[in-house]
């Protein structure tokens, strides 16, 4: 787990990203982290966005308790449908959307893959500093660089 900090570091560093301890990862590769200052924050590579989601202890622990939290958080109808189309995946990998949501891809079967985490994390990073001075609706040629990623990946 400590390669992934030095992932979350190498590819999301630029938007602030400090990671001091990882905290969770689901299915789909997104992560919780905290920071030295105990804030708490989510990677969502199929958004490309990095958010801070909590700004304590405290406030970390009522947000898990939330049913809407969990229920975003687990995935689990996409992740029931993943697994039935693509098996489970390995100790390092995770499902991903082959074409992130933020770029025009859709929550659709065919649109998963399975990626190590690793890559997603680097590779989400790497993405999301590229469009983010874009405003939305902007087209850029990102989503070719992606598109090539998982052809090579899956």
């Amino acid at each position: 787990m400590s390669d992934w900090i030095h992932e979350i570091i190498e590819g999301w560093s630029w938007a602030g990203a400090q990671p001091t301890q990882l905290v969770d990862i689901n299915a789909f590769g997104n992560i919780i982290f905290a920071d030295r200052n105990r804030k708490y924050w989510r990677i969502t590579p199929e958004e490309l966005q990095l958010i801070e989601i909590a700004d304590g202890d405290k406030s970390f622990t009522n947000l898990k308790a939330l049913p809407d939290f969990q229920t975003n958080w687990q995935m689990s109808k996409l992740v029931t449908s993943a697994k039935a189309a693509l098996g489970t995946p390995k100790n390092d990998e995770c499902y991903c959307l082959k074409l992130p949501a933020v770029l025009g891809g859709d929550y659709s079967i065919q649109n998963i893959g399975k990626i190590t985490i690793a890559e997603l994390i680097r590779t989400s990073g790497y993405l999301a500093e590229k469009i983010s001075d874009l405003p939305d609706g902007a087209k850029n040629n990102n989503r070719c660089y992606w598109l090539t990623l998982f052809r090579i990946a899956s």
